[in-house]
């Protein structure tokens, strides 16, 4: 399927098709409130691009399991969503360079679809604070993701999780609205390469008050502090 942001025709990413997730470091997990999923067809196909590093000076033996949790695609009590990829220069390579000290990327996208928004998540490298999904229109905030670093020894500093919002209504958008993605990086240092990613789930209806708001506890949890040091980690 066409991603919804980068057309399979653009340049760049596009032409592998629907994006649906990213992480990094941080390992990223989540789930859909209950009740929600992503449909996949009989002759859909997967494909994923994989980095790994090793900070050991010998050879590791790695290995990547895939768990996939499902029920069947009609099953009524499952509502489908549609995955939405925004990032700091879409349908690049999702990378910026940024100046020393705090900074904020903006990029907007022009909503194609009217729903609810129900899954977030969201990626930076170290020096990364927060990714937040809003919609400018509305003037709404739909879900901050902060960074967390320093409290797994196993991690060495680097960044180590990034928080997601799952709920029923996070927020919803309209066809034409404006959907904004703010990344903030904080750095002692100038960085190139960094990235800012939001991938956020969509059920399309029209029924955009069903549901039950997020709580602020959900969507907007407070920003830490980035590392003094400590590298260049994806």
């Amino acid at each position: 399927e066409e991603d919804p942001t980068c057309g399979r025709w653009d340049t760049g990413v596009g032409f592998l098709g629907r994006r649906i997730l990213a992480a990094g470091n941080e390992r990223t997990t989540g789930s859909f409130p209950a009740g929600f999923g992503y449909h996949v067809g009989a002759n859909d196909w997967w494909s994923g691009i994989f980095e790994i590093m090793n900070m050991e000076q010998s050879p590791q033996s790695v290995y990547v399991e895939m768990t996939v949790r499902y029920l069947p695609g009609d099953d009524p009590s499952v509502k489908g969503t549609e995955p939405v990829w925004v990032d700091v220069d879409n349908c690049e390579d999702s990378e910026i360079d940024v100046p020393a000290g705090r900074t904020t990327t903006t990029w907007d996208w022009t909503s194609t679809m009217t729903g609810r928004v129900v899954f977030t998540a969201g990626h930076v490298h170290d020096g990364g604070l927060s990714t937040t999904l809003s919609n400018a229109t509305a003037g709404t905030r739909m879900c901050r993701s902060v960074a967390g670093y320093g409290t797994k020894p196993e991690f060495d500093g680097h960044i180590e999780s990034m928080s997601t919002c799952s709920w029923d209504r996070l927020g919803s958008i309209r066809d034409g609205d404006t959907i904004r993605l703010d990344t903030v990086y904080d750095t002692p240092e100038a960085l190139e390469g960094v990235m800012g990613i939001m991938m956020f789930w969509v059920y399309e209806t029209d029924d955009l008050n069903g549901g039950t708001p997020a709580p602020d506890s959900v969507t907007s949890p407070p920003e830490g502090a980035a590392p003094t040091s400590g590298g260049h980690t994806h």
